[in-house]
């Protein structure tokens, strides 16, 4: 704006310098007119110091420089962050039943061995109870393959030994594993008593599980199988040793939680339904199984058509460290039909005689399980586990059993 103001100044002085000489060159002329005579016309030149002097001259202020605009800075604009991926937290631990399903479907060869030590009255009726001790070895191996997640294929089977109390009272019988021989002294022939000590294959069980999530900490399994009767031992008459392994040695041996997969003259069902709550290094299952058998086979000795067998039990186990878990787990077996064998054990009590209590059977399985990793980033978790029976005839005959279970998971 200063400049611009200098500019017109310049003008107004320029104007009023030209009005002024145009004054001063009109009054020369006013006066130097020519005259008669004719005389020429003279400019008057005027003297130097009649010259006024030049207005003053006002230079132009120089225009102060503008102030500088300050221009905000503009930082460069943030690179998107990158996705950052954070892992998920590790699963709770899960402590594996010792008798029970798994809820978690996983693929896995399950080495599960049982060793039952029980005592047996064999005395005759009406006489003082007499308790010889019997054993029984079951080997049950179980492969279980991951098809999905959520979805797990499971085959079991497995061979029972089992060597009973004497089949005599007498002190210095003869080895109960062997057959014994008599003479019949009406008829003066001799006769053969088979013996009760023996080794059997079981069936076959195939079936699957499906598991699923309810939540962050709870898990629901359902179950289904079916057996296939190829066991040994159909027949008490003529495998006496193999049958009574199967049943009633190799059912109990088992806490007769898979008592299907020893009837041998038996084609089964099987459903299930489990749920676990598994959290905070602590694991409750609780499952109920319903079994439905179908005679197949041996119809002259196994007098049932169909049988009704429930059961059920709870577990609860503890990580008290990252690779021990202790636990401990009740089981329940009742026969919901009417089987022949337990309609007659019941009746005995009418009669006074001892009842074994074949109705149901109840025990307790209680041990540490130790998880540790193995080569090629498997895991195995044996387990040693104390079971005694506590109601039926696992209480009458003083069960009580040692199971080892070996299982390696891929």
């Amino acid at each position: 704006m200063r400049t611009g103001l200098g500019h017109c100044s310049r003008r107004r002085v320029l104007s009023v310098s030209l009005l002024v000489c145009c004054w001063d060159v009109g009054s020369v002329l006013a006066q130097g007119e020519p005259s008669a005579q004719g005389e020429p016309f003279a400019i008057p030149v005027p003297r130097a110091s009649e010259i006024p002097p030049p207005p003053p001259y006002i230079l132009p202020q120089p225009a102060a420089p503008m102030a500088a605009v300050p221009v905000a800075s503009v930082s460069p604009a943030p690179a998107p962050a990158a996705d950052v991926v954070v892992p998920p937290p590790p699963a709770a631990p899960y402590s594996l039943p010792f008798g029970l399903r798994p809820i978690v479907p996983v693929t896995v060869l399950r080495l599960d061995t049982v060793f039952s030590f029980y005592q047996q009255n064999i005395a005759p009726s009406g006489q003082p109870e007499r308790m010889e001790p019997g054993f029984t070895g079951t080997f049950l191996p179980t492969i279980g393959y991951r098809f999905h997640p959520s979805w797990m294929g499971i085959v079991r089977f497995g061979v029972v030994g089992n060597r009973p109390p004497r089949i005599t009272g007498d002190e210095v019988g003869a080895d109960n594993c062997e057959d014994q021989t008599s003479v019949d002294p009406t008829t003066m022939q001799s006769k053969t008593t088979l013996t009760k000590c023996g080794v059997a294959s079981t069936n076959v069980l195939v079936g699957g599980l499906y598991s699923a999530k309810l939540g962050s900490s709870v898990r629901l399994g359902l179950f289904a199988s079916m057996t296939i009767p190829i066991g040994s031992g159909t027949s008490a008459t003529s495998e006496p040793g193999a049958s009574a392994a199967l049943a009633p040695a190799g059912q109990l041996s088992r806490s007769a939680l898979d008592n299907v997969i020893f009837a041998a003259n038996d084609w089964a069902l099987v459903e299930g339904l489990d749920i676990a709550y598994i959290a905070h290094r602590l694991t409750v299952q609780a499952e109920v199984t319903l079994f439905e058998l179908f005679r197949a086979r041996n119809e002259l000795l196994n007098p049932d058509v169909f049988k009704l067998n429930f059961t059920a039990g709870l577990h609860v186990g503890y990580f008290v460290a990252r690779f021990l878990s202790l636990g401990a787990e009740l089981r329940y077996q009742r026969w919901l039909s009417d089987p022949k064998s337990v309609v007659s054990d019941e009746a005995n009590e009418d009669k006074g005689l001892p009842v074994q209590g074949l109705r149901h059977n109840l025990s307790l399985a209680v041990g540490p399980r130790v998880h540790f990793k193995i080569p090629g980033g498997h895991w195995i978790r044996p387990a040693l586990t104390y079971v005694p029976g506590l109601a039926g005839v696992l209480a009458t005959r003083h069960y009580h059993t040692v199971q080892v279970d070996i299982p390696i998971v891929f």
